[in-house]
């Protein structure tokens, strides 16, 4: 910045006076073209920012002035831009504050925001309609400095194959939208979420909200759409003490934070709240909190380190300031370097030439780096943290790698008691199948078959068994009914004419043995006994039956291979 420091010496040198030569570099200064007076941007930060007291903590002027800051002394950056930034308070309402972004059209050259969701698709809308840039971490389908929390949680649900969902919202109006967004985001997926209930405020809303969860027998995972616990949540506090009076953390749900998605949560150091706190402590231990990686330095340390370099007013407590700080920093350095880099290259900045440059951009950030790959996408990395239930800190069991949607394991994750809640269908998570009930629509259709193959084999195998005892008790017994040619004696009739009773008598009066005696003929030679080949009269107990043969057959044409043979009384 030569030129700047020379006209700041000539404004404040004693003895200046417009000599010729003064008047030729002024005159040269004006008429050559200054990179670096030769744009002014200033960068808008959308909130609400007054309306919740944790949002406040995070401290969003500090960190857009230390951004700023940090921009401006670096010397790798060269094309001159100077940059400002405005803190754009708005109404806590979303129709309010929307009203209140619809006039920021001249106010700004950028918008970093908003922090509340509600408004998200209209503010995208408008600034894209102005042609102005806009960057947030809260909005889906805009550009963004993390991954949007959706994804993070899609990929942890794929991994561990939970799907039945539910979401439990805090009653401010900011995380009551990021949950709907949440569920209609995982429902377009094809998951089924429900219910998605809206607590109302203490310990009596969150009882009411959790029954309505556990009514619902299919849910796995409870996600909390509200300020964390561990950095001074009182609504996420009141619901896991109660769902740990209601045994809902014996280990069969998992309770994940939300808003820990947005920053990186400080987990190397133990956590003051779980101090005093043995039922919090036990409840925690059903939570998995997901966040992003402090493997680049702590947060608080971060913090501490921009102090003692007086790059932030030395009043202020590092813990007592949100972790948020660190994103909003990002947010604003980020579409700094966006609007460089599209000036640098000779263009206009707006909306669609922002666009053309994000691609494979690394910055160093405040507590954690950024990386957007070709696609302008965000490559930060994540961690699911864990607890063993009694102590106050938190340790890594995942790595989350946000391009891929993997996760990479660390350790085993204890769950409460050892009890896993258990895994659904994958076809929840195949975009190319449909579940119904959970199940694959093939996995029911070969189900059917073999049951249905099953139903079959058996009733076939139970028939044959009915048959045969049916059949043996016909051939057997006092009350059998189908006869053998054992059981019966054959006679010869003496005519063809109808027996009377008299020739019935007389030969029934004889025995077995007598009828079975072969006859003689008139001419004194003996005639063969009679057989089923010969006769088809025969006797069974005292009775005269007639033996009906089978169409076809003749007189003498049984087959010895006909043991069962129908049989009619003559009576």
């Amino acid at each position: 910045m030569p030129h700047l420091r020379s006209l700041l010496f000539l404004s404040n040198h004693p003895r200046w006076t417009l000599s010729s030569s003064t008047v030729l570099y002024l005159l040269i200064l004006i008429i050559l073209p200054n990179p670096i007076l030769a744009a002014t941007f200033r960068i808008g930060l959308v909130g609400p920012w007054t309306c919740d007291p944790l949002i406040a903590k995070a401290l969003p002027d500090v960190a857009a002035r230390l951004a700023i800051s940090d921009l401006h002394s670096d010397h790798r950056l060269v094309s001159g831009i100077w940059f400002d930034h405005a803190l754009l308070t708005q109404g806590c309402s979303a129709p309010r504050a929307l009203a209140a972004f619809a006039l920021m059209e001249h106010s700004v050259a950028a918008f970093v925001g908003p922090a509340n969701p509600a408004y998200c698709s209209a503010a995208s809308l408008l600034a894209k309609g102005w042609n102005k840039p806009m960057l947030s971490w809260s909005c889906l389908g805009v550009l963004s400095p993390l991954p949007h929390p959706v994804h993070i949680i899609y990929a942890v649900l794929s991994f561990f194959q939970w799907a039945g969902v539910a979401v439990v919202m805090a009653p401010q109006e900011h995380w009551i939208d990021a949950g709907r967004e949440l569920a209609d985001a995982l429902r377009n997926w094809g998951l089924p979420v429900g219910p998605v209930v809206t607590m109302e405020e203490g310990a009596i809303g969150a009882r009411e909200a959790l029954k309505r969860i556990k009514r619902r027998k299919r849910v796995k995972v409870v996600v909390m759409c509200m300020h964390s616990v561990l950095i001074g949540g009182e609504e996420q506090r009141h619901i896991l003490e109660i769902a740990n009076e209601l045994r809902m953390t014996d280990g069969s749900t998992v309770f994940i934070p939300y808003d820990t998605l947005l920053y990186s949560l400080p987990y190397d150091r133990p956590f003051p709240v779980f101090t005093n706190n043995s039922n919090l402590r036990r409840a925690y231990d059903a939570v998995l909190t997901v966040t992003i990686t402090s493997e680049n330095g702590n947060f608080y340390n971060t913090f501490q380190d921009a102090k003692a370099n007086d790059d932030i007013p030395r009043d202020i407590d590092p813990m007592e300031v949100s972790p948020l700080f660190a994103t909003i920093y990002n947010s604003v350095y980020l579409m700094a370097r966006l609007i460089e880099r599209t000036y640098r290259a000779g263009q206009k900045v707006t909306a669609t030439s922002i666009e053309r440059h994000v691609g494979n951009l690394q910055v160093e950030g405040f507590g954690y780096p950024l990386n957007l790959d070709e696609d302008g996408e965000s490559q930060t990395p994540y961690v699911i943290l864990d607890t063993d239930g009694e102590s106050r800190i938190l340790s890594p069991v995942y790595n989350i790698n946000p391009v891929t949607g993997d996760l990479h394991f660390i350790k085993k994750i204890r769950f409460p008691y050892n009890h896993h809640p258990g895994t659904d269908s994958d076809c929840w998570f195949d975009g190319s199948s449909i579940c119904i009930g959970g199940v694959d629509p093939t996995f029911v259709l070969l189900m059917f078959i073999l049951i249905t193959s099953f139903v079959l084999v058996g009733a076939s195998l139970a028939c044959y068994i009915r048959k045969r005892i049916q059949h043996a008790k016909l051939l057997k017994g006092p009350n059998k009914i189908i006869l053998t040619m054992d059981d019966l004696v054959f006679i010869y009739t003496q005519s063809k004419k109808k027996l009377g009773d008299d020739s019935r008598s007389s030969i029934l009066g004889k025995s077995v043995s007598e009828i079975r005696t072969p006859r003689h003929s008139v001419s004194g030679k003996s005639e063969a006994a009679a057989t089923p080949y010969t006769t088809n009269v025969a006797v069974y107990e005292g009775d005269w039956i007639w033996l009906k043969r089978f169409p076809g057959e003749k007189q003498g044409d049984i087959r010895p291979s006909t043991r069962n043979v129908f049989c009619k009384l003559l009576s």
